[in-house]
C-alpha cells in the first residue's frame, strides 16, 4: 500500500504496524500545514518548523486513536490548529491571521463562492476584503481561512474546530456578512 493511490486514512492504518510508513504523511501534509502556520503566525521558517515538528510528533504519538473512518485532513488539521492556539497561549501575542501574500488565493476562492466578482472592480474590493479580513474576530478569521484557504469542508472544519457542522454554516455566513 506505497502508491499514490493510498489514501491518507490507509497510510495512518498501516503506520500502526510499519511505523516508517509515517514519512509519507509527512510527505503529503508538510507543505499544506507550513502554509496554515504561516498564514496564522507569520513566523519565520525556523520557528515553522519548531510547530510542524510538534505537530507530527503529536499526531504520531496518537495516530493510534485515529478512527480511519473519519478524515485524517481534517484530524491532523485539528492537531495543527490545537497546537497553534496553545503556542499563541505561550507566546500572548496577537499575531496576523492572514499575510498579503494568500489574499489573492482568498479572495478569488471566496468570490467564486458568492459571485462578488461580477458587482464590483476585483482590484478594489481585493483591497477591501483583506482590509476586512484584519478586522474580523479571530473565530470568523479561522473559520474563513479553514474553508476558503485550505479548502476544507463544513464536516471537516467542524472537526478541527470541535463544533457543529451547523455552527461552521452559521459562522462562515456571519463572516461573510461581516465582510
Amino acid at each position: 500500500m506505497r502508491g499514490e493511490h493510498t489514501t491518507d486514512e490507509q497510510i495512518a492504518e498501516q503506520v500502526l504496524r510499519v511505523p516508517e510508513m509515517y514519512g509519507f504523511l509527512i510527505d503529503r501534509y508538510e507543505t499544506k500545514l507550513d502554509k496554515y502556520i504561516h498564514r496564522k503566525t507569520g513566523l519565520d521558517k525556523d520557528a515553522r518548523n519548531d510547530i510542524l515538528q510538534d505537530v507530527f510528533i503529536k499526531a504520531f504519538k496518537n495516530i493510534a486513536s485515529f478512527d480511519s473512518s473519519l478524515s485524517f485532513n481534517a484530524w491532523i488539521y485539528k492537531i495543527c490548529h490545537n497546537t497553534l492556539i496553545n503556542d499563541w497561549k505561550k507566546q500572548k501575542k496577537h499575531r496576523e491571521a492572514i499575510m498579503n501574500e494568500d489574499a489573492g488565493i482568498f479572495f478569488d476562492n471566496l468570490a467564486s463562492d458568492t459571485d462578488i466578482e461580477s458587482e464590483v472592480d476585483s482590484t478594489l474590493l481585493r483591497d477591501r476584503v483583506v482590509y476586512a479580513l484584519g478586522t474580523l474576530s479571530p473565530k470568523y478569521q479561522t473559520i474563513l481561512e479553514l474553508r476558503y484557504l485550505e479548502d476544507l469542508s463544513y464536516d471537516e472544519i467542524a472537526l478541527v474546530l470541535q463544533i457543529p457542522p451547523g455552527t461552521v454554516a452559521v459562522r462562515i455566513s456571519r463572516a461573510k456578512k461581516q465582510l
